[in-house]
C-alpha cells in the first residue's frame, strides 16, 4: 500500500469494513471475538472521509474534504484531482472496496463538507458550509454562488 506524506505528517485517511458472521459476538461474553474477521481497508491522501452512505445496489460513497493535489484511486492507478483551498469530494466504492470514481466541486475558497445521503434514485444529496464564492456544478457548466456574509451553508442535489 501506498503511504502519502505532506511537511512530515501522514495524510492518508482509511475507511474499514469488518464482516459479521450471524451473530454478534459482543452480548455474549462467554465467546471470543473470532467470530469477526478484517475484510478490507483503503487508503488516499484526502484531509478527512467523515461520512459513508451506501445506496440499493451496495456502492459506497465517502464524503469529505480535501485540499492541494490528491490521488484518490488507492489502487496503482492515478486519480489526482486539485483543490484550490478546502473543497468536498465524493468518492465511490463497490462493496470490495474497488475505487469506482470520485466527485469533486468548490473553487478557491474554503468550502466543508458536513452531510451526505443517497435518495432511492440514487441522487447524491450533500450539505455543508462556504466561503466567498463557489461552483457547485460538477459538469462543464457553472453554478456558482456567492456567500452573504462572512460563511454561508449549502446544499445540493447531484445526478450521478
Amino acid at each position: 500500500m501506498r503511504q502519502r506524506k505532506e511537511k512530515g505528517r501522514r495524510r492518508d485517511r482509511c475507511i474499514s469494513q469488518a464482516k459479521l458472521y450471524n451473530y454478534f459476538p459482543w452480548n455474549d461474553t462467554t465467546t471470543s471475538h473470532t467470530a469477526c474477521s478484517y475484510y478490507w481497508t483503503r487508503t488516499w491522501g484526502a484531509d478527512d472521509a467523515g461520512i459513508l452512505a451506501t445506496d440499493q445496489t451496495g456502492k459506497l460513497y465517502v464524503f469529505g474534504s480535501f485540499h492541494n493535489r490528491v490521488d484518490f484511486d488507492p489502487s496503482i492507478s492515478v486519480d489526482e484531482r486539485d483543490a484550490g483551498n478546502s473543497n468536498p469530494y465524493i468518492s465511490m466504492f463497490d462493496y470490495d472496496g474497488n475505487y469506482l470514481d470520485v466527485i469533486t466541486f468548490g473553487g478557491n475558497s474554503l468550502t466543508y463538507a458536513f452531510g451526505l445521503a443517497i435518495d432511492s434514485d440514487r441522487n447524491i444529496l450533500v450539505s455543508g458550509g462556504f466561503y466567498s464564492s463557489v461552483d457547485f456544478d460538477i459538469s462543464l457548466g457553472e453554478d456558482i454562488h456567492a456567500s452573504n456574509g462572512n460563511a454561508d451553508a449549502y446544499l445540493s442535489n447531484i445526478v450521478y
